[in-house]
């Protein structure tokens, strides 16, 4: 997001030829950013269809980054850890877990790297 506001923020002092397309510009970054986080707010609370647009069971979707140092050496099979932490908290809610996916390789959303920026 702050990408977007530098950009706006430069177009209110570039000459008027520029002027316009600067605003633009950071218009355009602005959107696409709201339909990125309203993307995801919409997969994070309904869940996704498991087949075809007629099906219309939907599923309850949690979704944690536990996230970490680049430069940690985890041990190997350190993903069953948090995994099992999270299944025995959900079951211990006598809620029955369907599924759970997880490990290292998951990546950040562009709004998340900026509150990640806060956090350096």
């Amino acid at each position: 997001m702050s990408d977007a506001i530098s950009k706006l923020r430069n177009a209110l002092v570039v000459g008027n030829a520029q002027k316009e397309d600067a605003m633009l510009s950071a218009i355009e970054e602005i959107i696409r950013l709201m339909k990125e986080v309203k993307q995801y707010q919409d997969k994070a609370s309904f869940g996704v269809p498991t087949k075809g647009p007629a099906l219309v069971k939907r599923y309850q979707v949690w979704e944690c980054k536990i996230v970490i140092s680049d430069d940690v050496a985890l041990p190997n099979g350190f993903d069953w850890p948090p995994r099992r932490a999270a299944i025995k908290a959900v079951e211990d809610a006598g809620i029955e877990v369907l599924a759970c996916f997880s490990g290292w390789g998951g990546a950040l959303t562009s709004v998340q790297l900026e509150v990640m920026k806060h956090h350096e």
